[in-house]
């Protein structure tokens, strides 16, 4: 229940939350400019291009309230202010009570389906209660963040109690066959495959010497697969056209997957690209969302014990300053219900 009180809530602090996605958003965008400015760009060029590699802001923003909210109850909230206000500028009209009598029906639907989705339907991969987040959070602050690349190799490295972890990064293309559109995807560790659980249903997923060595190739969704390129069977092999750039199809996940949604990943994934830690990249600050898989014998503390001693560790180590020595590790876990089924949602329970 702490989880759908924590979603409702958020329709109370929506203000807050929009500041704070918003800050975020900037930070990253700023930094991106700084470093490719201090690289030589001219200035403009570089707001120019940053903003276009950043992808679709409104986007972003609108899957971080899907995951962070209750959209359909926030407009069916909205919906319900406007008809009260018109019903006050003309009192007693039928169409307006016969609009607010279907609104109050269609709000009654969707906190049963709220309640089904959070609470009773389980994740749909195999022990979905061992599935973990690893985030960073301000020393002093509850609020989780993206992660380092040099955090999350420390992480990879150092951590006992997962099987796996893996770097997941939001990501857009602009596919050039079938009918032209841009298209929302991630890329991915090589171990993301494996922490999930459940294996493409043509080809396979992304190795790790494709991840290592940046190959292009990319795994697809059913629904893309379908959509686009009309199921065709012989699609694991052939080449897609993205802008400039081909990459090679050598899987495609099965029909009704639905990959895990939280911070800025939202749940409309439609392919998935190699990532892997180079030397580019650990220099961009914090942008990776890390997702594992914890051991059978490991529980929630343990892991969280761990990921804060490691954190403390690393930072004993490297001696950061200034916002660099204020990110200690947080673990955002599943929320298992009374009858032992795990909910559909992700649910942030934060270790100190």
């Amino acid at each position: 229940m702490s989880g759908l009180w924590r979603r409702l809530g958020s329709l109370r602090r929506r203000p807050g939350f929009e500041r704070e996605m918003e800050e975020e958003m900037t930070l990253h965008l700023d930094q991106e400019i700084a470093d490719r400015i201090a690289a030589g760009a001219d200035p403009a060029e570089a707001r120019r291009t940053a903003f276009r590699d950043f992808g679709r802001v409104a986007e972003m923003k609108e899957a971080a309230r899907e995951v962070r909210g209750v959209p359909r109850l926030e407009n069916g909230l909205r919906d319900l202010r406007w008809t009260v206000r018109g019903l006050r500028r003309t009192p007693g009209a039928p169409v307006v009570a016969a609009v607010t009598l279907a609104l109050a029906v269609a709000a009654i639907t969707t906190v049963g389906a709220v309640i089904e989705r959070v609470l009773l339907a389980p994740l749909p991969y195999p022990a979905p209660d061992r599935l973990a987040v690893a985030s960073e959070r301000r020393a002093g602050s509850n609020t989780p963040n993206v992660v380092s690349v040099p955090n999350f190799e420390a992480w990879r490295e150092r951590l006992r109690t997962f099987t796996d972890l893996a770097g997941l990064v939001p990501d857009y293309l602009d596919l050039q066959v079938g009918r032209p559109e841009r298209i929302a995807g991630a890329a991915v560790s090589a171990a993301w495959f494996r922490i999930i659980g459940v294996p493409p249903a043509m080809g396979r997923g992304v190795s790790e010497e494709e991840a290592t060595g940046g190959a292009a190739v990319i795994v697809l969704s059913h629904a893309l697969w379908r959509e686009q390129f009309g199921a065709d069977p012989r699609m694991i092999g052939r080449a897609i056209h993205f802008g400039d750039k081909s990459r090679i199809v050598v899987g495609v996940m099965p029909a009704g997957f639905e990959p895990p949604a939280f911070g800025w990943l939202g749940p409309g994934q439609r392919y998935w690209l190699p990532f892997a830690p180079n030397p580019d990249n650990r220099q961009w600050g914090r942008f990776l969302l890390v997702l594992g898989r914890l051991r059978p014998d490991a529980s929630v503390a343990t892991a969280g014990a761990e990921l804060t001693a490691v954190a403390a560790g690393w930072r004993a180590r490297t001696r950061p300053t200034g916002l660099g020595a204020r990110w200690p590790g947080a673990l955002e876990t599943r929320w298992r219900g009374t009858s032992g089924q795990p909910s559909s949602r992700w649910a942030w329970r934060r270790r100190p």
